[in-house]
């Protein structure tokens, strides 16, 4: 007679690592079949092991961005803060930046690449051509 025993594959142990992927996979809005078919385990076993991280609300995932994105803003990333201000704030990005001061000097600044701006500052004044005051003007 033949000794029992259990038959076929041994019974599955979720890992944090598998849970991780689950819990992705799902705020991802993968289909249960797809999940399992990724993690080479049958659909009931999917349910049975891993019924919590199935149910992740897809707004897991944006929290889970934007915390991110957030922690890289306070840190002063300016890839982060250009990135917030243009997707939330609605900032555009432009070619050509100018500004000017009150006392009239203008400023222009082009973009010459992403990361490559090239600032264009005023002509200083040019002596030769200045005008000198008025003799009768002066004191």
């Amino acid at each position: 007679m033949a000794a029992r025993g259990h038959v076929g594959r041994p019974e599955h142990v979720p890992t944090r690592e598998n849970k991780a992927a689950v819990t992705a996979l799902a705020a991802l809005e993968h289909t249960h079949n797809e999940i399992a078919r990724y993690l080479r385990i049958d659909l009931k076993t999917l349910r049975k092991h891993y019924k919590a991280e199935l149910a992740t609300d897809p707004m897991w995932l944006q929290g889970v961005a934007e915390l991110r994105l957030a922690q890289h803003i306070r840190k002063g990333n300016l890839r982060a803060i250009l990135f917030f201000l243009r997707v939330k704030c609605g900032w555009k990005l432009t070619e050509k930046l100018e500004h000017e001061l009150p006392d009239g000097t203008r400023f222009i600044v082009q973009i010459g690449g992403p990361d490559r701006p090239q600032a264009s500052l005023p002509e200083p004044p040019d002596p030769i051509n200045e005008t000198e005051p008025d003799a009768e003007h002066a004191g």
